[in-house]
């Protein structure tokens, strides 16, 4: 169709930086199954790559999920959401965050654990318990409400702008509720929850003024106070596509790769060449230009 050069830029743009596409189920919590899914990705690799091959400390959340390190910062974490929640006067959420804190760190222990124990097929394989993971992902959605409700002069006028009467209310219907889609702001929430950032790769039919086969434009969500600062901020932890109303999880090649941080914006992608011309007629109407006429 009309899109397909634009699309081609794009993928090809895209298997520069990543070797892999893996789709992710659209239930609603694509999102952050995409994330959660990439954030173990990344710390296995960390793992594997052991700390002597960077040059820096790992970030605690990046660092082996059965370190002390993690766990602490995965405690620490919900102290805060708890705090948030308790000023809210949500004590249901604050007894909900606990128990779904330890699930977290189960299940995610556990897919580690059959990727240590039977490589890449473990880890699909306990990825694809949808019980199990759900109850895990219900913690990513409880931080990231906490951290919305702590930011009201942030998120409050988001809210309002999205029809709701009040942040609460938002965070009610779009952020705690199972299945609910993740936009920017539960993002950016969950980032600032976190203290870790996302990469976001956008492959949809739209162009950009200054050419018709530009890459994919790309965002690198962070927290609100990294955003503020200045130097290079909190790491990557996972990387995502996202088309219209759905994400993906992308696999880079290299987490070492400067360009994975580069800033945000649209990278521009040189023309495919021609392909060649097929060896075979079509075998319908013998036309010798196409190998399989669709019309026939």
């Amino acid at each position: 169709g009309r899109c397909a050069a634009l699309y081609d830029a794009k993928l090809k743009a895209l298997s520069v930086f990543y070797r892999e596409v893996r789709r992710i189920r659209g239930e609603g919590n694509c999102f952050y199954r995409s994330f959660w899914m990439g954030w173990i990705e990344r710390m296995l690799d960390n793992r594997q790559r052991g700390a002597s091959a960077t040059s820096a400390p790992c970030h605690p959340l990046l660092a082996d999920p059965e370190s002390a390190q993690w766990e602490k910062r995965i405690f620490d974490i919900t102290d805060r959401a708890k705090q948030s929640f308790k000023a809210a006067g949500a004590t249901a959420l604050e007894e909900e965050l606990f128990i779904s804190e330890n699930r977290f760190i189960d299940v995610t222990r556990g897919l580690c654990r059959g990727y240590a124990d039977e490589g890449e097929p473990g880890l699909l394989r306990k990825a694809r318990e949808t019980d199990q993971t759900a109850k895990a992902l219900r913690w990513l959605r409880l931080i990231a409400s906490a951290y919305m409700r702590g930011k009201e002069e942030d998120f409050g006028i988001i809210a309002i702008g999205m029809g709701y009467d009040s942040l609460p209310a938002f965070c009610d219907a779009q952020v705690e509720a199972d299945c609910s889609l993740a936009d920017e702001p539960q993002i950016m929430a969950l980032t600032g929850a976190l203290g870790i950032a996302v990469k976001v790769e956008y492959l949809d039919d739209v162009a950009y003024p200054w050419s018709s086969r530009c890459g994919p434009h790309r965002h690198v969500i962070r927290p609100l106070e990294a955003s503020e600062a200045s130097g290079d901020g909190p790491p990557i932890a996972a990387c995502v596509l996202f088309r219209p109303g759905h994400y993906d999880l992308l696999i880079p090649r290299n987490w070492s790769e400067p360009a994975l941080i580069e800033p945000d914006g649209e990278r521009l992608v040189l023309p495919q060449p021609p392909r060649p011309p097929p060896t075979q007629a079509c075998s319908s109407c013998y036309d010798t230009h196409l190998a399989g006429c669709w019309l026939c």
